[in-house]
Formats: structure tokens, C-alpha cells, sequence
């Protein structure tokens, strides 16, 4: 679950802020997201 805020306040950086996120960042972003669903998937289906 902690991975999941950090997800969410690393989406509100970027949507409320004039802050750019680079490219390396982004793709941090996009696989700790995949990481986050893969995790409710394996849960969800137990």
C-alpha cells in the first residue's frame, strides 16, 4: 500500500504542478503502477 501512495502523490506532483517528469521518472512511474496491479490481481483472485 505504500507504493500506492507514492504513486498517487507522484500523479498529483505531475497534474498539479508545473513540474516536468523526465523520462527515467515516467518510466519509474509506469512500472511501479504495473507492479501495484499486478499485486491486486494476484490478490484479488486468492
Amino acid at each position: 500500500m505504500d507504493q500506492l501512495k507514492i504513486l498517487f502523490d507522484e500523479c498529483d506532483v505531475v497534474r498539479f504542478t508545473t513540474f516536468k517528469q523526465d523520462s527515467k521518472s515516467a518510466q519509474e512511474s509506469v512500472k511501479r503502477c504495473e507492479e501495484i496491479i499486478d499485486y491486486f490481481e494476484r490478490t484479488i483472485k486468492s
